[in-house]
């Protein structure tokens, strides 16, 4: 639609310095009017150059309440001066929650009503029942007569797709007329599928890519199974 996608590498594979120089690079190149970031703790290092940059209007914006990562000193530091950029250098401060807000602003900055809840968005009448679109999707699915297990989620560790085949296979032994149906994409999902492959439920597993009619896909499940 006209935009475009700058990527920079991994903090975590090339080290801040190297992150934060090509941050700096892409800012100062195309000079945007605002910034409005959703990468945690590290929307610390993006604060601090954007502010570096002369970007005036700077958004950090928290969607996690907990992370993946080993806690240690150096992860406790890393925090400590990625929240004291983030504090003082954004313009404003959104949430998916209360309990997001505090993980990443602090209890503090809460408390003092320095944060806002900006609620995910979903029209809910998209997913009001409809056995019309449920006979549809389950004929697509060959699920007719079928138990129909549903995800939707980016095939990363956060999202724990290796617990989720282990429960379906406890299902499939117990029902074999049961499938799981996946949708998303990500950086495990050939791990997932030759984990499929080896517990032999391939069969009984369709991967169906990034969709944009996640509603109706829902409609077919039977159950909705996030792991998380």
């Amino acid at each position: 639609m006209g935009g475009k996608i700058y990527r920079i590498p991994d903090r975590s594979e090339v080290g801040m310095l190297k992150y934060f120089i090509t941050l700096l690079r892409i800012l100062s190149k195309i000079n945007p009017d605002v910034i409005h970031s959703h990468a945690m703790f590290n929307s610390g290092a993006i604060m601090f150059a954007s502010f570096l940059v002369g970007i005036k209007k700077r958004i950090s914006h928290s969607h996690n309440t907990a992370d993946q990562s080993e806690e240690n000193v150096q992860r406790k530091i890393f925090r400590l001066v990625m929240r004291f950029f983030i504090i003082k250098l954004s313009n404003g401060l959104l949430a998916c929650s209360q309990d997001a807000a505090r993980y990443l602003f602090g209890n503090k900055i809460v408390n003092m009503g320095k944060s806002h809840v900006v609620n995910n968005a979903i029209d809910v009448k998209k997913f009001k029942f409809n056995k019309s679109i449920r006979n549809r999707v389950r004929t697509e699915l060959s699920a007719s007569g079928k138990l129909v297990i549903g995800h939707v989620g980016r095939f990363n560790k956060q999202k724990n797709h290796e617990f989720l085949i282990d429960i379906f296979k406890a299902i499939n032994d117990k029902n074999p007329k049961s499938i799981l149906v996946m949708v998303g994409n990500g950086e495990l999902k050939a791990i997932i599928e030759k984990k499929t492959r080896n517990l032999g439920i391939t069969s009984a597993v369709r991967f169906l890519g990034v969709r944009d009619d996640i509603s109706n896909l829902m409609q077919g499940m039977d159950v909705f199974l996030l792991p998380s």
